[in-house]
């Protein structure tokens, strides 16, 4: 698999398995979380090229608070990896980054 960019930010994972027909298997990395799938065969020019320009165009999210303060969790529906103290995320609202959280 060839990587583009970093996973732990954005990242596209791909291998060409045609370079003739631009064929291949490939997904999107967001923040260490894949989307997409390595399974299905896509054809590069038309669907990851395609997402690519679509994601060019969308507008910026809005620029918004869904609260103040604390920010707080139901720890059972959390994924263990977000519990360990020491663990940090940045908050960003929109591309501007906020804040850190970080578990004590």
């Amino acid at each position: 698999m060839n990587v583009i960019g970093n996973k732990t930010s954005i990242a596209i994972e791909y291998v060409l398995t045609d370079s003739v027909e631009l064929m291949g298997y490939a997904r999107f990395w967001f923040s260490s979380q894949p989307l997409g799938s390595l399974e299905d065969l896509i054809y590069f020019e038309g669907y990851l090229l395609g997402c690519l320009e679509d994601l060019l165009h969308k507008p910026d999210l809005p620029e918004c608070r869904t609260g103040l303060g604390k920010a707080y969790f139901l720890v059972e529906s959390a994924p263990s990896s977000l519990l360990r103290k020491g663990y940090s995320l940045n908050v960003y609202e929109g591309r501007r980054y906020v804040a850190v959280v970080e578990v004590v």
